[in-house]
């Protein structure tokens, strides 16, 4: 785990050197891009400006050092640079996929009415939209496989709509200059994700998911905590895992890569 990691980087400094060496190859995130983009300066400079977030699974397999193969690259985009990221997957060689719901042309999708609306009213903060672009790529180890990148549009702010996150084991980011682990301690170390939402069907089927991949899913309201006390009391038994909600990114709370 990181934590061991890390007491063994402090031993000797032999093993401070080779443990340095191991952070660099393993949380690379050049490399971890370089699966979907030729050019991943390119995208960074791209998130720089645009805002753009990576996060969802994405996020939790760069931190865990994980893979897995049927997941897809999650960009969280502001509003008003929905078009802009979408051109540059289109020049990347991604090719726009439309849901059933959605025009077939991605320039007159981003404008429905369904789309536009939710960002002028700020009616449903959160998720304004998902527009999912593919892209085939063939090498001679696993011949062809198909990659996929969702542009999810944020109605205000990315981190927003990550912080609303079915639970804590996906709430991490990678944005142009660094990447944040927000419960580090409870989502790598104790492998436990607390439930923050209401469970509904969709979000039911996410919380299923990540239990399969090996977390403990923790709702407090079925475990027989009083979801109604004030919630620093909600929260203090929890504390060293899911600290205080009184929380900023890159604080002393988080793993900043």
């Amino acid at each position: 785990s990181p934590s061991v990691l890390l007491c063994f980087r402090a031993t000797c400094r032999r093993a401070h050197s080779a443990v340095d060496q191991y952070i660099q190859r393993n949380w690379n995130i050049c490399r971890f891009l370089s699966r979907y983009f030729a050019d991943p300066l390119g995208f960074r400079q791209l998130q720089a400006e645009t805002g753009t977030l990576i996060s969802g699974s994405s996020a939790l397999q760069f931190f865990d050092r994980t893979f897995y193969p049927d997941s897809d690259l999650d960009l969280y985009v502001p509003m008003v640079y929905r078009i802009e990221v979408g051109n540059y997957l289109m020049h990347c060689g991604y090719v726009y996929t439309p849901s059933a719901r959605q025009n077939a042309d991605f320039h007159e999708a981003v404008w429905e009415s369904r789309i536009v609306n939710v960002s002028m009213n700020y009616c449903a903060p959160g998720v304004a939209g998902v527009f999912n672009f593919i892209k085939s790529v063939t090498n001679v180890a696993s011949g062809q496989r198909w990659l996929k990148v969702q542009i999810i549009v944020s109605p205000l702010c990315p981190l927003e709509s990550v912080l609303r996150f079915h639970s804590t084991c996906v709430m991490n980011v990678i944005s142009y200059a660094a990447a944040y682990c927000f419960y580090p301690k409870a989502t790598l170390e104790k492998r436990t994700s607390l439930i923050c939402q209401p469970r509904s069907r969709n979000r039911q089927q996410a919380v299923d998911k990540y239990g399969q991949r090996g977390w403990h899913m923790l709702d407090l309201a079925r475990e027989g905590v009083d979801v109604d006390v004030p919630v620093k009391d909600f929260y203090i038994s929890f504390q060293k895992q899911i600290p205080s909600p009184t929380r900023w990114v890159g604080d002393k709370h988080c793993w900043t890569i």
